[in-house]
Parts: C-alpha cells; structure tokens; sequence
C-alpha cells in the first residue's frame, strides 16, 4: 500500500463516520489527529497538541487550512495534493475558516460542533498494512540500546522455556531412577530372603 493509498483508505473511515454521524464535515485540528489523516508530519516540532493547519474533511472533498509560512513546506513534504488548500496571513486565525454548525463534527470538546474525539482516536487504533510495514521498520532501526534490551528480553524468555525443559528432564529422570533403584532393592531383598532360608 502507498501512502496515496493509506490517505485516501483513511479518508474512506472518516468519510463512513460522517455518514453514521450525519454530519456533514469533521474538523481535525490536534497534532496527532491531522499527522494521521495526512500521512505526515503535523507540526515542527512534533510534540504540540495542535497542529499547524486544520484539516476539513468533507464526504467529497477534504480542505487544509494553514499559514503563509507552512503551506510552502506542506505542500512540497506533506500533502498528496488531493487537498484544497486554504491559505490565510500568519497573524491571522484559522478559526474564521472552518465551518461550524449541529452537522459539523470536530475532534475536541467545542459549543459549536460535535465532539467526535472518541470514534476519531478509535478509527486511529487501527492500524493498515502501510502503518504497520512503518512499525516493523522502526523497530529494525532502533538504536542500539533498544536492541540490546529486546534481545535480552528474548534470551530472558528463551532461558525460562530451556529451564522448563530441564525441570522437566529432571523430573522425568529423578521418576525412573527412583523407580530402579526401589526395582534393585526389591531384588536385593529377595536374595538375601533366598540365602538365609538356604543357610537355615
């Protein structure tokens, strides 16, 4: 899967949200939410909670609103270019841009629009081919401490299961030498049984 592709399959579960919903656009505005929606980076750095532009995803088309000083960088790194990108002056808000209203849906708690934050971050816990060939990636492309403590965790889980087989093993050897030696007593007994009754 392309990232073209895991875009517009995303958009598809928005769009599907809207339509259970009945609403008619949902407005993403945290970091997390928009990074997701448009396979990239949100923000620079990565740590805020909300996002350099706004992402307004209708049932037929999805709208980015941002700044004169992002959208340059957004739209070389970041857009697939399926967007209608807004531009607006960077004193200027973005708020006045973004419709409002009972069928607009939004991923927070606002008076204007419909909280969706909740069924958002739930379409977000699943995960697509694309995400998870990424996931599988980063993990090879840790850094060296990171792999050392997952292969200590491997050697760890490997010792236990290598010190169940030895419990086992010896468990199982202890049982059938106790049970020949208890089989060579007997015999023992029996003989000496033997040679007293001869001697009498």
């Amino acid at each position: 899967m392309s990232r073209l592709l895991e875009q517009r399959e995303k958009r598809a579960r928005i769009k599907a949200l809207l339509e259970a919903k009945g609403l008619d656009a949902v407005v993403l505005k945290k970091g997390a939410n928009v990074a997701w929606i448009i396979g990239g980076r949100a923000h620079i750095p990565t740590t805020l909670e909300l996002s350099c532009m706004d992402v307004v995803v209708y049932r037929d088309r999805i709208v980015v609103v941002t700044n004169k000083i992002e959208a340059p960088r957004l739209k070389e790194e970041e857009l697939s270019g399926e967007e209608e990108l807004i531009i607006v002056n960077w004193f200027e808000g973005r708020e006045g841009q973004l419709p409002k209203g009972e069928r607009i849906g939004v991923d927070g708690a606002e008076s204007d629009r419909v909280n969706l934050q909740t069924e958002i971050e739930t379409l977000r816990r699943s995960l697509n081919d694309y995400e998870i060939r990424l996931v599988w990636i980063m993990l090879l492309r840790r850094s060296c401490w990171s792999r050392r403590l997952i292969l200590w965790l491997l050697i760890i889980r490997i010792s236990r299961m290598l010190l169940r087989v030895r419990l086992v093993l010896w468990i199982s050897i202890r049982w059938s030498c106790c049970r020949s030696c208890r089989v060579i007593r007997r015999l023992r007994i029996r003989r000496w049984r033997i040679r007293w009754l001869r001697k009498r």
